[in-house]
């Protein structure tokens, strides 16, 4: 099963070679902003959340893990951050972020991390479904 990726607030270069190296693997959707996320996810539903932070800001953070209230489980999170903030970073943590990666970072670790997010909320969606846990 092809998992589906809300990508938020990466620039048009980024979403190219986004779409160039994952399209294969997964159904990409791109939002610019965290504020248009809510919106998206209800109509979208990813299985994980791709969330392009150029400036960290705990508030549009927020905005993007409260995608997750419609649905019965959580969406795995990953953040991508240009800014190397050990405050922020715990901050993320505390709000559940599944992966945190600081810029530069290698592809391969990206798609390993989609992977398992994927992976993770496929299996979470359907033990809901099914009603076995």
């Amino acid at each position: 099963m092809i998992g589906k990726i809300l990508v938020i607030g990466s620039d048009s270069y980024e979403n190219g070679l986004l779409k160039k190296i994952f399209s294969e693997k997964f159904v990409l959707h791109f939002c610019r902003y965290a504020e248009e996320s809510m919106d998206v996810c209800k109509s979208f539903r990813p299985d994980t959340i791709l969330y392009d932070m150029v400036i960290p800001d705990l508030e549009l953070l927020k905005n993007v893990m409260s995608c997750r209230k419609p649905f019965n489980y959580e969406i795995p999170v990953v953040v991508i951050v240009s800014d190397n903030s050990l405050q922020f970073e715990r901050l993320a943590r505390q709000h559940k972020v599944s992966y945190y990666m600081i810029r530069p970072y290698d592809f391969r670790e990206l798609e390993e991390a989609l992977e398992s997010c994927v992976k993770y909320s496929i299996k979470n969606s359907e033990s809901l479904i099914c009603g076995c846990e």
